[in-house]
């Protein structure tokens, strides 16, 4: 065996580890910012870690889309799947990270529908131009390639639960996990993936299996919490699973179990104000958190007794307030149809002749808008159904089917 051939087989069988070293650090701040109107989040401030040609943003996560990770001669790019379609976002960075130009574009042909829902207002294509100053920090250690391995494993585990490839999706998180323990994003992203898993085949389960798996989600949310208390994302999915929790169990029970302390309906009522108010970071296309917080609250306070014996737990139902949360949310998110479609089971419950227009109104729009998940799918079907005529028991809707007051 040649010398070269020996060197070549022994960096095959070294860790990536042992490629980490010293790493320059170099810290831009925004200065100017233009083009790509209406295009969310545009980015601040950037802080790279650079090894020879590749640079590596670390605090860059995959759904600011003008923000990609990863570097190569100073060119990044990203693409994302859009329905069946593909978008391409291409960043290059000056030599002396001065400038960045962004330029956005459909690689492969995306549905005018999900345009509209995914990136309303951005007349694509269209270029972003970021100007910087630059500091340069002190020299780092680290792995430049497990450092752009991080929001990859993100971006790849979120497309993998579009196909529900549940399991392929959340080996990517483990790993991301392993890469970054004290990273807060992919212990709630493990969270949620968890709850999609649930949710996409609940009906088939019985409710202490279902009950067993939202607790399983609950545990990721509250490591999520324990590594990042002042952002608003783990909260959201603590409030979420405990829901989901108290809906598979029936409303009076998570009701008579907080009368006793615990995770009853006053912690669930702080947990999701929290989220509904904290600094949130993911805002991708259609979704964010807080309007999601605010949607996970409006169904608290509609599911919630608004009876005296709540008052032993600190809180009860308010099916105006419940309402008014979700305006809020569908006027951020219009295109979102869970949010729409909780809306309508709101109006629906408080009944007046308006309430019931203003129902078939957003289950109408409902309609319109396309099921891109398995979620959607059933929130068609739900949609269609109360269109056709509103249950008697519509107060105590859940996805699950409906609740019943004293169950």
């Amino acid at each position: 065996m040649t010398m070269a051939r020996l060197l070549a087989v022994l960096l095959f069988l070294l860790p990536l580890g042992a490629f980490a070293g010293a790493l320059e650090r170099v810290d831009l701040h925004a200065s100017k910012i233009e083009g790509c109107k209406g295009l969310p989040l545009p980015s601040t401030d950037r802080s790279l870690r650079i090894s020879g040609s590749r640079a590596v943003d670390v605090d860059a996560r995959y759904w600011v889309l003008d923000r990609p990770a990863a570097f190569e001669n100073g060119v990044a790019v990203t693409r994302y799947r859009v329905g069946e379609g593909l978008l391409r976002i291409e960043s290059r960075l000056a030599s002396d990270f001065t400038q960045e130009v962004v330029s956005i574009r459909v690689e492969r042909t995306i549905e005018p529908s999900y345009l509209a829902i995914y990136l309303a207002g951005v007349t694509l294509p269209c270029e972003r131009q970021t100007r910087y100053s630059v500091k340069r920090g002190k020299d780092t250690d680290g792995d430049i390639e497990q450092l752009a391995e991080f929001d990859r494993n993100l971006h790849q585990a979120e497309e993998l639960g579009y196909d529900r490839l549940f399991s392929e999706a959340e080996a990517l998180l483990r790993r991301a996990i392993e890469l970054r323990p004290d990273d807060s994003a992919a212990h709630w992203m493990m969270s949620r993936l968890s709850y999609l898993h649930l949710e996409a085949r609940a009906s088939e389960l019985p409710s202490s299996q279902r009950v067993q798996g939202y607790e399983e989600a609950e545990v990721w949310a509250d490591q999520a919490v324990a590594r990042a208390p002042l952002k608003a994302e783990g909260y959201l999915w603590q409030g979420v699973a405990r829901g989901r929790i108290a809906t598979s169990l029936g409303n009076i029970r998570i009701a008579l179990q907080g009368a006793f302390g615990g995770r009853g309906p006053k912690w669930l009522e702080q947990t999701l104000a929290r989220a509904a108010s904290l600094q949130d970071d993911y805002r991708f296309f259609g979704f964010s958190t807080r309007a999601d917080a605010l949607y996970a609250l409006a169904q608290f306070y509609r599911l919630a007794p608004d009876a005296w014996y709540m008052s032993v737990v600190g809180t009860r139902g308010d099916l105006d307030r419940s309402i008014e949360l979700l305006e809020q949310a569908v006027e951020i998110q219009p295109v979102r149809i869970e949010y729409r479609k909780e809306l309508a089971v709101g109006l629906l419950c408080r009944g007046s002749s308006d309430d019931i227009a203003a129902a078939r109104s957003q289950l109408e729009a409902i309609l319109r808008l396309p099921a891109i998940s398995a979620i959607d799918g059933i929130d068609h079907a739900h949609a269609r159904a109360m269109l056709g005529e509103s249950p008697q028991n519509i107060c105590w809707y859940s996805r699950d089917g409906f609740q019943k007051a004293d169950s």
